[in-house]
């Protein structure tokens, strides 16, 4: 089967949920003897030198587009459109002739869009292409806007993104009836999907992982906590800032020695500053290899109380045997259980007793890792997810 991905930003290095899950599901699908193409935009925030991609197993095709945000672009789409600021930054006609390009040059049996705004490629696709287009959804977009707008303080910047939510939700129901299939990463945005009453076939394609199968040693002892994630994605930011401010403080009183070790790319400045100034925490900004700085360390918290989707980071923890202690919003489109495969928290006390037994009583956590990896090896394999997902696309869309 020949393939042909397109992504708003190019998936490699791996360092971040969406590039990692673009990744993994490209290098599949590659092992399992399919071609593989990429189109991705090559933004100047996640700007990746072509000279870094070019030894893969598969072909990445980057196009330099600038996606800024500015103030005069933001307030020219409010007043003479009605397309989301957040799909027009997408839009050049640089990407769009590589893509004809590409389709021109090649014969594709799936085009899969990785995010719904680059949606608006579609007509240029079923121009040049035969191929079945599927959208790989990472999230429901509009619900995490509307979950963004809802904590916005601002009146201005309140009622500006309540207006690009609302378009958002518009633009991204009606792509849903475009598209030949949808491949939702969690059942909780597949029930989101099918509740705008779309005929098109939806599939549940978790997040994978490449399993490990090495025994994992024995954690005997918790010496420090950490959390990773892409920190210029808002409801990471306020993840992090409830933790510091109302977690981390009464942690500090039980174990005075604790070190929080915290790493994440692009923090804005308000963040980064409040990271340096905290005690005891170590904020390392984006690290080079995110599984070596998982490995560094024992105890990793999620604090996540908003956004759709699936948090690749946990799937990523319990490969790497690291005990979890994270909320119900962060567990989502993952079937673990409490004190079984991690620990779930939900507040200031929980989170503070299940750091607290974590590390008081680490003859617990052996368990926690046992259950937590079989649960990795029977439902996010990576070849195994990719396999699936083949299948869907031969039996459903031919």
């Amino acid at each position: 089967m020949n393939i042909l991905q397109i992504c708003t930003k190019v998936p490699y290095p791996p360092k971040d949920g969406g590039a990692a899950a673009v990744y993994a599901l490209s290098k599949s699908f590659n092992k399992l003897g399919h071609h593989i193409d990429v189109i991705a935009v090559n933004p100047p925030k996640h700007y990746v030198p072509p000279s870094q991609i070019e030894q893969l197993p598969f072909t990445i095709y980057p196009v330099s587009v600038d996606t800024k945000v500015s103030i005069s672009g933001a307030l020219f789409n409010l007043l003479f459109s009605n397309t989301s600021y957040h799909t027009k930054r997408f839009i050049t006609k640089a990407f769009k002739n590589k893509l004809i390009g590409i389709l021109s040059d090649n014969s594709y049996d799936i085009v899969q869009i990785v995010g719904v705004y680059l949606c608006c490629y579609l007509p240029v696709i079923r121009q040049y292409s035969n191929a079945k287009i599927s959208l790989r959804a990472h999230n429901v977009e509009h619900l995490l806007w509307q979950n963004i707008v809802l904590k916005e303080k601002r009146f201005l910047t309140r009622l500006y993104l309540k207006i690009q939510s609302k378009r958002i939700k518009t633009f991204e129901i009606k792509q849903l009836g475009l598209v030949d299939s949808v491949v939702a990463i969690s059942q909780a945005d597949k029930n989101s999907f099918r509740s705008f009453n779309v005929s098109t076939k939806i599939i549940t394609i978790p997040f994978g992982t490449d399993v490990n199968n090495e025994a994992f040693q024995p954690l005997t002892k918790i010496n420090s906590i950490f959390y990773i994630g892409a920190l210029d994605w808002l409801p990471n930011q306020e993840a992090l800032i409830w933790f510091l401010e109302e977690v981390w403080p009464n942690v500090l009183k039980i174990f005075p020695w604790l070190e929080f070790h915290i790493a994440g790319r692009n923090a804005p400045k308000r963040l980064s500053d409040k990271l340096k100034k905290t005690k005891h925490v170590i904020f390392y900004g984006e690290v080079e290899n995110s599984s070596d700085f998982m490995n560094s360390h024992d105890l990793m918290v999620v604090p996540l109380f908003s956004g759709s989707g699936m948090r690749v980071k946990i799937i990523e923890a319990m490969n790497n045997g690291n005990v979890i202690v994270a909320s119900n919003k962060a567990c989502e489109g993952i079937p673990v259980q409490n004190d079984k495969h991690l620990r779930v928290a939900n507040s200031i006390d929980e989170f503070v007793s299940a750091i607290e037994k974590s590390i008081k009583q680490p003859e617990t956590n052996i368990l926690l890792l046992e259950e937590a990896k079989i649960l990795i090896n029977e439902n996010f394999d990576n070849l195994v997810l990719a396999s699936k997902l083949v299948n869907f696309y031969r039996q459903e869309l031919t």
